[in-house]
């Protein structure tokens, strides 16, 4: 929500602004909030804070009731004045000058906006301005499960970087809040570390975002240290839950962060995103007790042996399943070829374990607002005949 505020200085003395505020650059790139982000920051200590200046001039925007629908979320309370922006430059008597901020609106329901100037620590200059009511439907961005080509290698999913303040892509949050543009295309990638230079992945050159659910597979429990590194930014989820935090406009950078978990299957989502220049992206793992980063483990056949295509032993088949769009993954439809649909509650698939055959396997992701992702395939054989040759090598001890 693009919000534009015009102040007039009727006084007789210089007035002057605080952060948020564009000290370079045009008006249009003002700080975008979350709707339930507050200029004072969150108890986490992972918003920005932007805490009041004694006199400093700010204009406000707020909701009837923000502070008591939101208890817990800021650092103090707001008088219903959550998101607040600077003025850009010092205005002096008679003077002009537009202020543009954003609010990226989240949760459905109707809501009376009313703007306002406040003089902090003083007195606010104007109150309940222009009430205006906005109506915010359930978000409409469909979930995607996990895709494969036909070896099945997990693929990623490259689409255009959508239109928004540069503010936003500088965010830094734990989550991903990226407008997403027109779908590109996909290629298999394991999330080994790539250096396009100046270029992009499928011919892209700038502003691209790069997408990929799958699953990883923990062999053991205990905790896991996940890595990415990129330019400009990217984020790591392990089972919707934020585990790597690397967003903002930077060069090449890494980022770490660890998660305990269980042995067994989850469901892994990486983000990235380029905005000018230079372009990299890349996901590792350090495994529980090890030093050093690896290749993330597929958990695609649950840890049986396969060869492209093929499965030498019988796979209990896990496709996992993520929603950009926020509402979660509610449910992944899915069916045999020919077969009758069935649902799988939430965002992984186990279909249980398979026995020599062919199979043709559809699936689609429905996410909690009720948006339909894609219709997927796999298409793959187990063969328990194919001869497997095992070689033991002794246990050693550091």
């Amino acid at each position: 929500l693009k919000v534009s505020f015009t102040l007039e200085n009727t006084g007789r003395s210089t007035l002057y602004g605080q952060e948020p505020q564009v000290e370079f650059g045009p008006p249009e790139n003002g700080y975008v909030y979350d709707q339930t982000e507050c200029f004072a920051g969150d108890p986490s200590g992972l918003v920005p804070v932007f805490a009041k200046e004694t006199q400093r001039i700010r204009l406000t925007l707020g909701t009837v009731g923000w502070d008591s629908a939101n208890a817990g979320r800021c650092n103090g309370a707001t008088s219903d004045y959550p998101w607040r922006w600077g003025l850009n430059a010092p205005l002096e008597p008679g003077q002009r000058q537009t202020v543009i901020g954003y609010v990226r609106m989240s949760q459905p329901g109707t809501y009376t906006l009313r703007a306002g100037v406040v003089q902090e620590y003083v007195k606010y200059l104007a109150e309940n301005v222009k009430p205006t009511t906005i109506t915010v439907t359930p978000e409409r961005v469909a979930p995607d499960a996990a895709a494969y080509d036909a070896q099945l290698r997990p693929l990623a999913h490259v689409y255009q970087l959508g239109a928004g303040p540069e503010s936003q892509l500088a965010r830094t949050g734990p989550t991903p809040t990226l407008p997403i543009g027109a779908y590109v295309g996909s290629f298999p990638w394991t999330g080994a570390f790539i250096d396009w230079g100046e270029g992009g992945p499928l011919g892209q050159t700038d502003r691209f975002v790069v997408m990929q659910t799958r699953t990883f597979l923990a062999p053991v429990s205990g905790e896991y240290v996940f890595r990415t590194v990129s330019d400009d930014g990217s984020w790591l989820l392990v089972d919707g839950q934020p585990v790597v935090a690397n967003g903002g406009l930077h060069g090449v950078d890494e980022a770490v962060g660890a998660v305990r978990l269980s042995a067994g299957v989850h469901v892994l989502t990486f983000v990235a995103f380029d905005y000018v220049s230079s372009a990299s992206a890349g996901y590792d793992v350090q495994l529980p007790g090890s030093l050093g980063f690896v290749p993330v483990i597929d958990g695609l056949g649950s840890g049986a042996m396969r060869g492209g295509a093929g499965f030498a032993e019988p796979p209990d088949l896990a496709i996992a399943a993520d929603d950009p769009g926020g509402s979660g993954v509610a449910r992944i439809r899915w069916r045999w070829a020919g077969g009758e649909w069935q649902d799988s509650p939430g965002p992984l698939l186990r279909t249980g374990r398979l026995q020599h055959g062919t199979y043709r396997l559809e699936y689609q992701a429905v996410d909690a607002a009720g948006n339909y992702g894609p219709v997927r395939e796999l298409v793959f054989t187990v063969d328990t005949t194919f001869p497997l040759n095992r070689q033991y090598m002794p246990l050693m001890f550091r």
